[in-house]
């Protein structure tokens, strides 16, 4: 409807020729009111259109004060056709529109044809929420066959409280506040909100045309926590805690080809690696850098990585599969440092997801691991196979504080309940050679382990330091399942000798036999063979009959160890065991009288009782050791009798004077 209008006309003409009217000046102005204005068919047209048009001869310009696009509302306008006289040949229009409403409707208006902006970024605009102010300008010449490519466009809009769901990087976005800017070219959203649920601060930039090789790009600010983590679907624990600071770049190139880039900012995180006895705690340093790619959706692989932080330097890439959300099928370490460990690792995993790892490098540190392993507890290791060969080799592993496992190979398989398979060859660093072996036959779980250095593999594993020397063998069989589960074995030592600080040495001293206390005050004790049966559980270690020998002293002993408590309760025989003394029992008349007539012979006997490390020691010199105690002492070793209780035969008093 117009409501009112004027016409302003200026001309010249010849008196003598009134025909020939010279139009110099036209100018009017209109009032208009419930108008419908097509800015661009076929979108939808403005309704209810008010506003006042002015023309100047060359332009007409109508200002507009309010219309409506559906649920949008035009606060303010304005179109302008310019050159509708003059030289140029084709009118132009101009058109300035500034627009509040729903975001729902605003989206849906720019997806529409012949602009289509929204839905190829996987964005349905009728689920979105939240509202908006948009200024939109078109320029386009009046055409009858007018085409997209003639048309320029540019929309900046300012987006508050939106919703949509799986737009940006796939994932949902709440509460956005973003700053929106559109034109033929590139689309640019830059603002915050939630990704996912996790804050962050987004920049995505949109490229239209083939002007450039790159068609999308995302730059993204977040600090992920462990929540966050976990709602995006990270599993970091344990071994990364604690909030992290996290800048991140992906590109879309217009071929398809993915690529990304995140800066991880680790100082107020805690990183772990406890199973290997190192932490960084919240604080100190730490960086990760991580770079993937892929295409067409897919992401391929992490192409490299990097992880730094007081005492750690890793550096590999991962090769990954997509079949159920990514999965990493080969990790290559191709450095890990951290504590004493420098190593490379190759890690697969096939069908049944169980890594094969390779471990290769310079050393491996592995006393904490070691320490574990034979602890009290439920802890156990995940499923895996890793070998350790001459194609990728290895310069030692760490074993205890003074013992290295050097040039080892071997191979280990774990089935993420027990050790199932293991042979491993080695030197230790003292010369020793280690050879162990646990093989799995028909469910039964069978271990050896063999050293011509068996004092050293007992330093190496931090066990006894108060022994020298000894080939030492061990044998073993895993009895039961779970909690029930029991090594029950022997372990044979020959040619060892015991300290002056040893738990043996002590007892000796306070027997105070003839001949052997120089030997105490000396060196220390040697010993030829030792036999001790042994049977292992979750709490305890109980020593069955067992027994040593040397050429100075016999030694029987059993008892057992609370792994609870680290309390040790051990009872025994000693006894001086030079050649002398059987010869003597030998000698008629003169061998009843030593051995006190029953064929013993002057013996003590002890109890230690008390923290392990540092237990008490009880000891009664007179004694007399029972004939069953002595054959038992005296008799051939390696009978193959296995784990025993304690004999219940006593020692006699010695005989009163």
């Amino acid at each position: 409807m117009v409501d009112a209008a004027t016409l302003s006309l200026t001309a010249a003409t010849n008196l003598d020729d009134i025909e020939a009217i010279e139009l110099r000046e036209a100018a009017g102005e209109i009032d208009l009111r419930g108008m419908t204005i097509h800015y661009m068919r076929p979108m939808p047209p403005v309704r209810k259109v008010s506003g006042k048009g002015r023309f100047d001869g060359v332009d007409l310009v109508i200002d507009i004060s309010d219309g409506a696009i559906g649920e949008l509302k035009v606060v303010a306008g304005q179109v302008a056709i310019k050159g509708l006289t003059g030289p140029a040949p084709v009118e132009t229009a101009h058109i300035n529109a500034t627009i509040t409403g729903p975001v729902r409707e605003t989206l849906t208006l720019l997806d529409k044809y012949p602009l289509n902006f929204i839905s190829p970024f996987g964005i349905d605009p009728m689920k979105t929420r939240g509202a908006q102010t948009t200024k939109v300008a078109f320029k386009f010449p009046l055409l009858a066959a007018l085409t997209v490519d003639k048309v320029d466009v540019a929309v900046s809009a300012r987006l508050e409280n939106i919703e949509a769901p799986a737009g940006v990087l796939g994932a949902n976005i709440t509460q956005g506040n973003f700053d929106l800017s559109v034109d033929k070219e590139r689309l640019v959203a830059k603002g915050e909100g939630a990704l996912s649920g996790v804050p962050v601060q987004l920049t995505w930039t949109e490229n239209f045309t083939g002007k450039t090789a790159l068609r999308t790009r995302y730059e993204v600010q977040a600090v992920l926590d462990d929540d966050a983590r976990r709602t995006l679907g990270l599993t970091t624990a344990p071994v990364l805690l604690g909030p992290v600071g996290v800048g991140l770049t992906y590109e879309i190139a217009n071929d398809g080809i993915e690529r990304g880039a995140a800066i991880l900012n680790l100082t107020d995180a805690t990183l772990s690696l406890l199973d290997f006895g190192w932490q960084k705690p919240p604080g100190e340093p730490g960086r990760a850098t991580v770079e993937t790619a892929g295409r067409n959706g897919v992401l391929s692989e992490i192409s490299k990585f990097v992880v730094t932080a007081p005492g750690l330097s890793a550096e590999g890439r991962a090769t990954l599969a997509s079949s159920a959300g990514p999965t990493i099928t080969e990790l290559d370490l191709t450095r890990l440092m951290f504590a004493d460990t420098d190593v490379a690792l190759r890690v697969t995993f096939g069908g049944d997801r169980v890594p094969d790892v390779i471990i290769g490098g310079n050393f491996l540190d592995l006393r904490q691991q070691i320490k574990d392993a034979f602890a009290k507890g439920d802890g156990k290791p995940p499923a895996m196979r890793v070998r350790i060969d001459a194609d990728t080799p290895i310069g030692g592993i760490r074993l205890g504080e003074e013992t290295v496992l050097q040039n080892p190979t071997g191979r280990l398989a774990h089935d993420g309940q027990d050790w199932t398979d293991i042979s491993l060859l080695g030197t230790l660093s003292n010369g020793g050679k280690v050879d162990l072996q646990l093989k799995t036959v028909n469910g039964q779980r069978d271990v050896a382990i063999e050293t011509d250095d068996g004092v050293g593999l007992f330093r190496a594993l931090d066990w006894i330091d108060t022994i020298e020397g000894g080939r030492l063998r061990v044998t073993g069989a895993f009895i039961g399942r779970g909690a029930d589960e029991k090594i029950v074995g022997q372990l044979d030592l020959e040619d060892f000798k015991l300290n002056q600080s040893s738990l043996g040495v002590r007892i000796l001293s306070l027997a105070s036999f003839s001949g052997i206390s120089d030997a105490v005050s000396g060196t220390g004790i040697s010993m030829r063979r030792a036999e001790m049966p042994f049977e292992v559980t979750d709490d305890e270690i109980r020593i069955g009959d067992s027994k040593a020998r040397g050429a100075d002293v016999g030694i029987l002993a059993s008892g057992r160890i609370d792994r609870t408590t680290d309390q040790i309760e051990l009872k025994g025989e000693v006894a001086p065991f030079k050649a002398v003394n059987t010869l003597i029992s030998n000698i008629p008349l003169v061998g009843p009288i030593v051995t006190g007539g029953s064929g013993a012979i002057l013996a003590a006997t002890f109890t230690v009782s008390g923290p392990l490390e540092n237990p008490n020691v009880s000891v009664n010199p007179l004694s007399l050791l029972a004939p069953g105690i002595l054959r038992r002492l005296v008799s051939g070793f390696g009978n193959g009798e296995g784990f025993q209780e304690g004999s219940s035969e006593q020692p006699s008093p010695a005989p009163s004077d």
